[in-house]
């Protein structure tokens, strides 16, 4: 994966993180009401930790900041004596104009073995050109 630097860039990183982690960590984390085990358990979620989490948002960012509707990005991290391989694909679509801001849906897939886990965030960049999550389909 590329890293793109510019100014402001960390600031950015660091807002999208934020956004899209908590994302990934409310889906991976149990909720109250979950069955006894952890529903979540064999899931590609319960094989992301937060470093993880991180190198997937900088891969966000980059899909929001360069690549064009439908063009994807591929992210993994190798599997290891204790842990599977997981895999993402991050597509741009459905870029729009709301309220005079740039909004992207990006369409993430988490992959674990045979298991998936399909996120639709929505980012819009505010007026310091940061993408803010606003969402998910």
């Amino acid at each position: 994966m590329s890293n793109h630097n510019s100014t402001g860039q960390a600031g950015r990183e660091i807002h999208l993180a934020a956004a899209l982690g908590a994302l990934l960590l409310a889906l991976a984390s149990p909720p109250a009401w979950s069955a006894p085990g952890g529903f979540l358990e064999s899931t590609p979620m319960s094989q992301l930790d937060k470093n993880d989490i991180a190198a997937l948002n900088s891969t966000v960012s980059v899909v929001l900041n360069t690549k064009d509707d439908g063009e994807s990005i591929q992210w993994s991290r190798p599997a290891t004596a204790d842990r599977a391989e997981v895999s993402a694909t991050i597509t741009p679509e459905g870029t729009s104009i709301k309220n005079g801001r740039t909004c992207r849906f990006v369409a993430v897939t988490v992959n674990a073995g045979p298991h998936a886990v399909k996120l639709r965030p929505q980012f819009c960049r505010t007026t310091q050109a940061e993408w803010e999550l606003q969402g998910a389909q």
